[in-house]
């Protein structure tokens, strides 16, 4: 796969570069500092590549009105972040302008990812994008949520895609892209945490992303009811070691998005507010019609401390567990 990023104005290349199939790293993972100044323009960039996925951090400053061309020579799919500046771009395959300003952020599928972008001059550009191979990007999604559904057809078809948000550019976001760029660890440590940091804000941003695609709500089928009532009664059975939402939402063949927002729309609570409720109100039970001891009961709706369920259990009744026997 090569890259290569063109100041038009001036007519000179300023990066060009030939990676390796796929982004493989030798050592696991690859990191290339990029720097220089040009007519009018500064360009700093730190990239990190490693199997399937190249990230890229870029400050931009052009003292004029500038536009760049460049891009890569094969299909990919970029989570793409705007920190700072404004940027107006024209991208091969699709028909409007794309403009990014501050906090945007936008999952593009390009089948010919190359445009012209133009910069505002006089003004601090920072960008952070994370490109993904076809081949990795089809390994780890899950074809059960409705945005990668469509670009699994966008890819299949060859259509180019784009889904973005305006202004969602969180602290929760930024922190995340920091500790991606500054991971402390050796090798191979830092490349584990870089790529679960990459898939933790891959699948924030696809909730956001379905989300805003349903419109703040979730549609259930009669199939789907079926399966939170199923994931309902899973919780039910396994008080003392319940399921993560990752492992219940495969238990019964949900996506997460659709589990959550389902699960309260249904319900009248989250997960965990469903969980901690029953579970309380089972221990209740228990302290009214039996002699067990009160650390008994807590061990077995999932309590590993006595404490926590005493805190939880006055929370919630006003009374704590000891003295309820008592009236």
């Amino acid at each position: 796969m090569k890259a290569s990023i063109t100041i038009d104005d001036i007519q000179e290349m300023i990066f060009e570069k030939e990676y390796p199939p796929n982004f493989n790293a030798a050592e696991g993972l690859t990191e290339n500092i990029l720097h220089g100044e040009f007519k009018g323009a500064k360009i700093k960039a730190r990239e990190l590549h490693l199997n399937g996925m190249l990230l890229l951090k870029s400050e931009y400053f052009f003292n004029e009105l500038m536009s760049v061309q460049g891009g890569l020579n094969e299909p990919v799919l970029e989570l793409s972040f705007h920190l700072k500046g404004r940027v107006d771009g024209v991208v091969q395959g699709f028909k409007e302008t794309i403009c990014q300003e501050e906090g945007d952020l936008s999952l593009l599928y390009m089948n010919e990812p190359t445009g012209s972008f133009q910069f505002e001059k006089n003004m601090q550009h920072e960008t952070f994008g994370i490109g993904f191979t076809l081949d990795y990007f089809q390994r780890f999604v899950n074809s059960q949520n409705r945005v990668i559904d469509r670009f699994l057809e966008a890819i299949a078809k060859q259509i180019p895609l784009r889904v973005a948000q305006k202004s969602r550019l969180n602290p929760l976001i930024r922190n995340t892209i920091d500790q991606i760029m500054q991971a402390p660890y050796q090798m191979p440590l830092k490349r584990i945490l870089i790529e679960s940091k990459v898939l933790e804000l891959f699948a924030y941003q696809l909730e956001a992303f379905e989300q805003k695609d349903s419109g703040g709500a979730v549609q259930l089928h009669s199939g789907d009811k079926q399966k939170l009532l199923y994931a309902r009664e899973l919780l039910e059975r396994r008080l003392d070691t319940p399921p993560t939402i990752y492992e219940l939402s495969r238990l019964v063949g949900l996506n997460e998005f659709k589990l959550k927002k389902g699960f309260k729309e249904a319900f009248g609570k989250t997960i965990f507010g469903y969980l901690s409720d029953h579970r309380l109100a089972l221990a209740r039970q228990f302290l009214l019609d039996t002699d067990r001891p009160v650390c008994e009961i807590a061990a077995m709706i999932g309590y590993s401390h006595q404490q926590h369920f005493s805190v939880a259990f006055k929370r919630k009744y006003g009374i704590a567990p000891i003295e309820i026997r008592k009236r």
